[in-house]
């Protein structure tokens, strides 16, 4: 191919490698230094990659309007079956000179087990701690990353002259440049913890502000922002060490903190135990020195039931 002959260049060919590009750097999935390699390497490969951004940009435009009532409006092509299957889920088949071809919207996914932590950096540089029992979904673009919080726990840091990351999780959105952020889901009630900047949460009628040393609960409609200690902040990020930390919370709270890492439960038998206040730095992939330390602190019984529970009593 020659680079200084325009007739010379396939551009079917280039159309289709620029959309794969796309498809890639929107998922989260691309090597960027190889796309910048290949865009760089050749005039024409910046060109096809720009009407393709120019066209994702136009479908982006209209995703939230409602044509299907529109009389006007009907198929223009019957795409072969090799389109479909280029298309696979979630992807938008566009038309781009005579010829149609594949924007996938797709999202890429990652998830941990009960008491595993798994660490992900973007290709855009956003990092991405999933917690114990979590799913996500994400997708980077040229605006930057857009995260989806399914289930669980999540710390998002977006360093310093990276684009902004938008994490959605229970009908809201949180908005964070150059920050620290912990985003838990509990059933439909969102904890939102900053550790360094700040964050934005969006809303329907205003957006919240939420700085360092501030915390967030965001359910439904309504969004409470309140000040946190150091104490705080410790017990909520104490997972990224693959720790829990103690600090006065009550032996109940904390059994219900520590079971989120263990496949066999802890147990409170006797009730009046769940009222106990409790201090220290344990491991959350191994609760036996916890175990002991109630013990050898409060006489407290450690039995294990046929299921593999511990049961604590008196």
């Amino acid at each position: 191919m020659s680079v200084d002959d325009p007739e010379a260049t396939d551009w079917k060919a280039l159309t289709e490698e620029a959309a794969l590009w796309h498809a890639r750097l929107e998922a989260g999935t691309a090597d960027l230094s190889a796309f910048e390699a290949w865009r760089d390497a050749n005039p024409h490969h910046a060109v096809a990659y720009a009407r393709i951004l120019d066209t994702a940009d136009s479908i982006d435009a209209l995703k939230d309007v409602d044509l299907s009532q529109d009389p006007d409006l009907h198929p223009r092509r019957t795409l072969t079956r090799r389109h479909w299957l280029q298309a696979g889920a979630g992807a938008l088949v566009i038309a781009v000179g005579s010829g149609a071809w594949v924007l996938t919207q797709s999202r890429a996914e990652a998830s941990t087990r009960v008491g595993e932590r798994r660490s992900l950096k973007l290709s855009d540089g956003v990092r991405l701690e999933l917690n114990t029992d979590t799913r996500i979904a994400w997708k980077t673009g040229r605006k930057g990353s857009e995260v989806w919080l399914e289930q669980g726990e999540l710390g998002v840091v977006v360093p310093p002259n990276v684009k902004p990351c938008k994490v959605r999780a229970a009908g809201r959105a949180i908005l964070m440049t150059a920050a620290d952020v912990n985003v838990r889901l509990r059933a439909s009630v969102l904890e939102i913890t900053v550790v360094k900047g700040d964050c934005t949460i969006e809303g329907d009628s205003e957006a919240q502000k939420v700085e360092a040393g501030q915390g967030a609960l965001a359910s439904g409609v309504e969004t409470r922002v309140r000040p946190i200690t150091q104490s705080d902040l410790n017990f909520t990020t104490a997972w990224r060490q693959d720790a829990v930390v103690f600090n006065g919370q009550t032996l109940g709270v904390a059994v219900e903190e520590y079971n989120r890492y263990l496949p066999r439960p802890i147990v409170i038998v006797d009730p009046e135990l769940a009222g106990l206040r409790i201090g220290g730095r344990f491991s959350t992939r191994d609760p036996e020195v916890f175990l002991e330390n109630l013990e050898s602190s409060f006489s407290i019984h450690v039995t294990t039931a046929n299921d593999g529970s511990r049961l604590l009593s008196k």
